[in-house]
């Protein structure tokens, strides 16, 4: 009895051995997908920091210290002429100050859809930025489609 009991710890034995040398193959396996893959990672990182690749609307590839402008696609210098946006990966904003101060004194009439001057839209102390949100021509239409042409 002895001798079977023996045998059949050994076959356990042996077949725990064949599992466990399996699990260690894929482990070893994993081991080296895992360096290959920091190989890989660092190798980016030195193109990067040698900007031979950029990640799109970071610093342009041709000057440091530069950036493209998401809205006018011209390069500008990052420090002086962006605004800063701590979010973001290089703490600029992605517009430059040229284009912010720009759309700043523009609005989007709601009805007809057209990007005017903020000077085509009446005054509104009511709204956020002190303007309606129709432009004039819109305006006026309604109020002639609502009242009627008793002024004219």
């Amino acid at each position: 009895m002895d001798g079977v009991s023996f045998d059949k710890l050994r076959s356990k034995l042996v077949a725990e051995r064949t599992k466990l040398s399996t699990r260690f193959e894929a482990v070893d396996d994993k081991i080296t997908m895992l360096d290959k893959l920091e190989a890989a990672v660092s190798e980016a990182k030195a193109l990067i920091e040698d900007e031979v690749l950029m990640p799109p609307g970071q610093q342009t590839p041709d000057v440091k210290g530069k950036k493209m402008c998401q809205r006018c696609k011209k390069a500008k210098n990052l420090h002086t002429d962006f605004h800063r946006a701590s979010r973001l990966k290089d703490g600029r904003a992605s517009w430059c100050k040229d284009c912010v101060s720009e759309y700043q004194k523009t609005k989007t009439c709601r009805k007809c859809g057209a990007h005017k001057p903020k000077t085509e839209f009446n005054r509104d102390r009511a709204s956020r930025d002190g303007r309606f949100g129709w432009c004039r021509p819109c305006s006026l239409a309604q109020s002639r489609k609502y009242y009627g042409n008793k002024g004219k």
